[in-house]
């Protein structure tokens, strides 16, 4: 019995020497924190008018307009810009392109000066005089914007453009937008246009990954 209680002694004056704490020396703790990635929201601009990326779909009452017959005396062209409408601090590669329509005729007046609508009544005239045509249906006019290159890395080319963002913060708001990229489409002059209201869509695309 003396043994075992000897034993037991031993075994707890070895117990209480692995798990005593000692008296000099260095203790360590890690603090960690994360931040997370905030992505950039983008709107599709002219000079007189905008709409926002998800947003509702354009209409004519937030169309840009060409001075009245402009295009009987030359071709037009209009900028759109990308601009960047809220603060963003990502790592993604954002690629944009877009896609233009000609400027073909929608309304037109008739004999007793009613507005008609070429859905419901087609105009008579030829295809030909019912639209100005856009130089280029797939837009390959791409510039890069306003982003600085510690903010971020322009690539692809002017029918595709890239922008990968460097995780560091780009602030930008609705107030205070930063233009990321923009392109320009260009509708040729149509002197036999026939008198009417013509309208074309601008349909810009941005995927990440």
């Amino acid at each position: 019995m003396k043994k075992f209680l000897i034993a037991l002694l031993m075994m707890a004056v070895v117990l209480v020497g692995v798990f005593a704490a000692t008296s000099t020396g260095d203790a360590t703790l890690i603090v960690t924190t994360k931040i997370n990635a905030l992505e950039p929201t983008f709107r599709l601009a002219t000079d007189q008018v905008f709409d926002d990326l998800g947003g509702d779909a354009g209409t004519l009452s937030n169309a840009h307009v060409i001075t009245a017959d402009a295009l009987l005396a030359g071709d037009e062209s209009v900028t759109f810009f990308v601009k960047q409408i809220s603060m963003s601090r990502s790592v993604k590669t954002y690629t944009l392109s877009a896609t233009a329509t000609d400027l073909v005729l929608y309304k037109y007046k008739n004999p007793s000066g009613g507005d008609v609508l070429v859905s419901a009544t087609p105009h008579p005239a030829t295809d030909a005089e019912k639209k100005f045509v856009v130089d280029h249906e797939t837009v390959e006019t791409f510039a890069n914007g306003d982003l600085a290159t510690a903010k971020a890395t322009y690539g692809g080319d002017a029918t595709t453009k890239t922008i990968t963002y460097k995780g560091n913060a780009q602030q930008a708001t609705e107030v205070a937008p930063v233009t990321v990229a923009s392109f320009t489409c260009t509708w040729g002059q149509n002197e036999n246009a026939v008198t009417g209201d013509y309208q074309a869509t601008i349909t810009l695309t941005i995927a990440s990954t």
